[in-house]
């Protein structure tokens, strides 16, 4: 890598994939951006390695992230215990990963320690809801017996 072709950031960002894609990058995992590398990459902190990749393949975020990502299981995930089911959670500390086991609103990291809240609303990976598809909401006898679960079903 040439020096002269990436910039250091005036102030700290985050990224992490916003694709299913096999990658270097683990999937639910922030990472900080170090610097933009050209017009069309950055790079990124990974393992204490800076790898640069395609701005096209990330989301970002201004503030680092205090949630657990819940991933949907990929198609190629052999390496997860199937134990694990359709779900596991990326913790936003250290990236490790982790059995989702119900619905919990916090989770502790068992690699670094820390509690972060889980981040059930999010979508991650998981294809847009369809207004039009969506089942009706529940009534109010129903819904006290919600949990904060993920649809695997989209």
């Amino acid at each position: 890598m040439d020096a002269k072709h990436s910039t250091e950031l005036p102030h700290q960002r985050w990224a992490r994939l916003r694709e299913d894609m096999r990658s270097l990058l683990r999937r639910g995992a922030w990472y900080r951006v170090v610097a933009q590398d050209g017009p069309s990459a950055v790079l990124l902190a990974v393992r204490h390695l800076r790898v640069s990749f395609p701005l096209t393949y990330l989301e970002f975020s201004d503030t680092r992230p205090r949630r657990w990502t819940v991933v949907p299981r990929p198609r190629d995930g052999e390496m997860l215990p199937e134990s694990w089911g359709p779900f596991y959670a990326v913790c936003p500390n250290c990236a490790d990963r982790a059995r989702v086991s119900g619905a919990r609103d916090k989770m502790r990291c068992h690699r670094c320690g820390r509690t972060f809240e889980v981040a059930w609303d999010e979508r991650y990976l998981l294809p847009p809801v369809d207004p039009q598809r969506a089942p009706p909401a529940p009534d109010a006898q129903n819904s006290r017996k919600s949990t904060n679960g993920v649809d695997p079903g989209g």
